[in-house]
Protein backbone atom coordinates (compact mmCIF):
# COMPACT_ATOMS: atom_id res chain seq x y z
CA UNK A 1 0.00 0.00 0.00
CA UNK A 2 1.26 3.34 -1.18
CA UNK A 3 1.16 6.39 0.57
CA UNK A 4 0.32 10.10 -0.36
CA UNK A 5 1.10 13.14 1.72
CA UNK A 6 -1.16 16.40 2.14
CA UNK A 7 -0.21 19.53 3.19
CA UNK A 8 -2.61 22.22 3.71
CA UNK A 9 -2.91 25.83 4.41
CA UNK A 10 -5.40 26.31 7.54
CA UNK A 11 -6.13 30.05 6.52
CA UNK A 12 -6.83 29.71 2.65
CA UNK A 13 -7.69 25.57 2.79
CA UNK A 14 -4.79 25.24 -0.20
CA UNK A 15 -3.43 22.03 -0.72
CA UNK A 16 -0.13 20.61 -1.66
CA UNK A 17 0.62 16.53 -2.89
CA UNK A 18 4.26 15.20 -1.94
CA UNK A 19 4.18 13.45 -5.23
CA UNK A 20 3.72 16.31 -7.70
CA UNK A 21 7.40 17.64 -6.62
CA UNK A 22 10.41 16.43 -8.07
CA UNK A 23 14.30 18.06 -7.88
CA UNK A 24 13.68 20.42 -10.53
CA UNK A 25 10.57 21.46 -9.07
CA UNK A 26 9.82 25.38 -8.30
CA UNK A 27 8.96 26.81 -5.22
CA UNK A 28 5.04 27.29 -4.47
CA UNK A 29 3.00 29.63 -2.56
CA UNK A 30 -0.27 29.06 -0.81
CA UNK A 31 -2.69 31.65 -1.82
CA UNK A 32 -2.78 33.64 1.20
CA UNK A 33 1.29 33.31 1.56
CA UNK A 34 1.23 31.54 4.40
CA UNK A 35 2.81 28.50 3.50
CA UNK A 36 6.19 27.55 0.86
CA UNK A 37 6.91 24.54 -0.31
CA UNK A 38 10.64 24.57 -1.47
CA UNK A 39 13.07 21.85 -2.89
CA UNK A 40 15.85 21.30 -0.82
CA UNK A 41 18.91 19.44 -2.57
CA UNK A 42 21.21 17.21 -0.98
CA UNK A 43 24.34 15.75 -1.87
CA UNK A 44 25.70 12.60 -0.43
CA UNK A 45 22.43 11.73 0.75
CA UNK A 46 19.95 8.60 0.59
CA UNK A 47 17.76 10.92 -1.12
CA UNK A 48 18.73 13.71 -3.77
CA UNK A 49 16.03 16.17 -2.64
CA UNK A 50 13.91 16.59 0.15
CA UNK A 51 10.41 18.71 0.13
CA UNK A 52 10.39 21.58 2.39
CA UNK A 53 7.50 23.91 3.92
CA UNK A 54 7.83 26.54 5.71
CA UNK A 55 4.86 28.84 7.00
CA UNK A 56 4.97 32.38 8.29
CA UNK A 57 1.51 32.41 10.72
CA UNK A 58 -0.43 29.20 10.77
CA UNK A 59 1.12 25.94 11.14
CA UNK A 60 0.23 23.33 8.37
CA UNK A 61 -2.24 20.03 8.45
CA UNK A 62 -0.16 17.22 7.26
CA UNK A 63 -2.38 14.10 6.56
CA UNK A 64 -0.84 10.96 5.26
CA UNK A 65 -3.15 9.50 2.46
CA UNK A 66 -3.13 5.45 2.49
CA UNK A 67 -3.94 4.40 -1.02
CA UNK A 68 -5.16 0.88 -1.99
Amino acid sequence: MSERIKITCLFCDCSFYHDEYDEDSEDDICACDNLKIKMIKKENSRYSHYLGVEYSRERPEIKIIKIA
